[in-house]
């Protein structure tokens, strides 16, 4: 009797400890502010985001990126803060490429990831020195990558054409580093918002991340 009961308190003192950590992650998202940038075309990137809060794995607070939609018909404001999270695929909008098993869930194609790491380590052929500019460049690359994650129909052409090609024929059978930060509007993570790219730290970032991830989804289960 004495230790079944010491084993149930030893659960219970678990779950609450699990619980307390599961309210901070959420309430410890980390926030960040989209601006314009100097190159975004369209309705689409690059997008300037600054980081305004700890939290984001590779990206202290005061720091920014340059990063593009994975989603088409969802939308952002500029200057807007918005509460994010870590995942490997967008949640809860766009028009294509969920699981079956999960319509609420759109994974990360791995092209786009190619593409967009190819773009952070500024090694993305014509992308940099388009004689065209940046703009064009920008404008290209976002519609290559709705294009392969299915939230456009209209075939790329031109040089969004060239970028789909390159990553099509990449050879890349993973995201790598590169992550999806699905965005919110609010602290409680339930108004959803535009999701973006990221390219994060690894294999130590990674694991943190998706650690953080992970709770912060239960924790939104559990409020269902």
């Amino acid at each position: 009797m004495g230790g079944s009961m010491m084993k149930t308190t030893q659960f219970i003192s678990t779950v609450a400890v699990w619980v307390v950590g599961l309210s901070w992650v959420a309430s410890a998202a980390p926030t960040l502010t989209i601006q314009q940038g100097s190159y975004q075309y369209g309705q689409g990137g690059e997008f300037m985001a600054v980081v305004n809060t700890a939290g984001l794995p590779g990206h202290p607070a005061g720091s920014s990126f340059q990063t593009f939609c994975v989603e088409h018909n969802e939308y952002l404001s500029f200057g807007g803060t918005y509460y994010v999270v870590v995942n490997t695929g967008a949640v809860n909008g766009g028009v294509g490429g969920q699981l079956p098993d999960n319509p609420h869930f759109d994974p990360l194609d791995p092209r786009t990831a190619w593409l967009y790491d190819q773009f952070v380590k500024g090694t993305l052929p014509g992308y940099f020195d388009n004689p065209n500019g940046r703009q064009n460049s920008a404008g290209a690359l976002q519609n290559a990558i709705w294009f392969i994650e299915n939230e456009i129909t209209e075939q790329p052409v031109g040089l969004a054409k060239t970028f789909y090609d390159m990553a099509d024929t990449s050879g890349s059978k993973g995201i790598g580093h590169i992550r999806v930060l699905n965005m919110y509007n609010d602290a409680a993570l339930t108004s959803n918002a535009q999701d973006l790219l990221v390219a994060m730290p690894a294999p130590a970032g990674l694991l943190l991340a998706g650690i953080g991830t992970a709770l912060v989804g239960a924790l939104r289960r559990r409020a269902l």
